[in-house]
């Protein structure tokens, strides 16, 4: 309905009200005049513009021009001014956030000061995003003995125990190889070799620890397939924990300590010269097979004997023995998988044609949910938010969504939905087996961009979409593998008699980030991420 015309005032839509139009300040003609001006100008700047087939639009120049095979505007030349721009942008929002950054005494003095009016889920983030802004590159620790990078083959998988448990890694390359390694974080971070390798038919798409005690430990994950000669296949190996490091062992890693050659970073290679566990068996405890599919990944919960893996048919209900009980065909090939802590009957996963759906083991059928604007390469639920109906996932075009689990879109999953909130700054066109990694309880997630950075956001900091934290270049391959360590290892026995001498080595336990990434030579290592304060 049109407001009245009341002369010498005008009506301000967005207060609903009339004001008296004055000579001067915001209620002048030219103040209005200006308002509405630049009101229209966003209006036509939010306008979509038409997509040609044939042509693109160039947005410095407003008009559209020919896609030429070559010249200025073949697609080679679009793409690379694109890549351009976008690392300009870059650039600049991080300038923009180089803050100074406060000390550890600021921000104690802070939460102490602030904590009334904060609640506990926001100052977990507030406290977690103020370390994490300053984790550094502490140590490289490169993986090979070779000397040529061209013949090393490439790690995939990988995944590392924490506390209250030693260190242990296990981490697969490609060609189906099982590699594991011992590893501390303090009193200085350092990795060596078990002895423990093993062959598989084909590549690694997932991998993670399952259920272990202190005598036993298990490793659950799933192999690509190559046709009818080797079938897809999740597996369940189970073998002896690593004993802990001696005296001499310690004395070993200390003479291997890594050192600060060139650049900004401790370098070193994997020990060799760690006493290895006489039990060197590896006991394959059960496994699944399936012909004519791919297995892309896995999620488990041993306490609720529970597996899901993710198929290119469908989603697979299994028990912990790895006995089928229930398979549902999917229209698209499943990427990602992940269960809810709180409902374990209920998973959650993503297709490659961008659905996200639920699957209830009960009722042994599928809810269309959500759809992405790409393939779902990741997913991951954060219950302590929203009262736990919050997941977020990740496109293979870059996006980061969050959605909320209680606005199903059931009826409309043909077209794309409508998240809760963006998160921008992530990089990716086309890796599907990219890092990825969140932790819930302090809701925060890393991932690798296609241009070999790392990013980490805060989900809980509602105000800001853009990382807080952005890596350097990490080498000129892809970053496969990356894990937030909020609670490291425990320290051994054997570093108590170092670390108690007048010059010992002290032990900090601070959180940080381990990553798999290239060496400066193209070598596989391992990268520690610390707390630098």
């Amino acid at each position: 309905m049109p407001m009245q015309e009341i002369p010498g005032y005008y009506y301000d839509e967005e207060k609903s009200r009339y004001f008296k139009i004055m000579p001067t300040g915001p209620h002048s003609l030219a103040a209005i005049k200006a308002r509405e001006a630049k009101k229209e100008e966003e209006q036509s700047d939010a306008m979509p513009l038409r997509e040609i087939p044939g042509y693109y639009y160039d947005e410095e120049k407003n008009r559209y021009f020919k896609i030429m095979p070559t010249g200025p505007h073949s697609l080679a030349a679009i793409k690379a001014r694109k890549a351009v721009k976008e690392e300009q942008q870059l650039q600049q929002r991080t300038k923009r956030r180089k803050l100074p950054i406060p000390p550890i005494s600021t921000f104690c003095r802070w939460r102490e000061t602030q904590s009334q009016s904060w609640t506990p889920t926001c100052l977990v983030s507030q406290g977690s995003r103020f370390l994490f802004k300053n984790l550094v590159c502490d140590t490289e620790i490169r993986l090979s003995t070779g000397t040529s990078a061209m013949t090393e083959s490439h790690f995939t998988c990988m995944d590392f125990t924490s506390f209250p448990d030693t260190g242990e890694a296990i981490m697969s390359s490609t060609g189906g190889r099982l590699i594991r390694y011992g590893y501390q974080c303090d009193p200085f971070f350092h990795m060596w070799r078990t002895g423990f390798e093993w062959e598989l038919r084909s590549d690694v798409t997932s991998l993670h620890f399952g259920k272990s005690d202190w005598k036993r430990r298990t490793v659950i994950g799933t192999t690509l397939g190559q046709g009818g000669s080797s079938p897809a296949q999740i597996w369940r190996y189970s073998y002896s924990s690593l004993p802990t490091i001696t005296g001499d062992d310690a004395e070993g890693l200390c003479n291997e300590m890594p050192t600060l050659s060139q650049g900004k970073f401790k370098r070193g290679t994997v020990s060799s010269n760690v006493s290895r566990t006489s039990d060197l068996s590896v006991q394959r405890a059960h496994h699944y097979d399936r012909r004519k599919d791919t297995f892309w990944n896995s999620c488990s919960n041993d306490a609720r004997d529970m597996v899901i893996v993710g198929s290119e048919r469908g989603v697979t209900h299994l028990a912990s023995n790895l006995k089928c009980i229930s398979s549902v065909r999917t229209k698209s090939a499943v990427f990602s998988t992940k269960l809810l802590e709180s409902r374990p009957h209920i998973s959650l996963f993503g297709c490659r044609n961008g659905d996200i759906q639920l699957f209830d083991t009960r009722l042994r059928r599928t809810i269309p949910m959500f759809r992405q604007s790409s393939a779902v390469t990741h997913i991951m639920p954060f219950e302590s938010l929203s009262s736990g109906n919050q997941l977020l996932a990740a496109g293979m075009d870059g996006s980061l969504c969050v959605w909320d689990i209680r606005s199903l879109n059931i009826g409309t999953q043909n077209s794309e939905s409508r998240p809760l909130r963006k998160l921008s700054g992530h990089v990716n066109s086309h890796l599907r087996q990219i890092a990825f990694d969140a932790e819930p309880t302090m809701n925060l997630v890393v991932t690798a961009g296609s241009d070999n950075r790392l990013r980490i956001w805060s989900i809980n900091e509602l105000e800001n979409s853009e990382p807080f934290w952005t890596s350097e270049k990490l080498g000129d391959g892809p970053i496969p593998a990356a894990k937030l360590m909020i609670n490291p290892p425990v320290i051994q026995d054997a570093w108590n008699h170092w670390s108690s001498q007048p010059d010992g080595i002290s032990c900090r336990r601070s959180p940080g980030l381990v990553v798999c990434a290239p060496s400066i030579e193209g070598f596989p290592a391992i990268r520690w991420f610390s707390i630098s304060l």
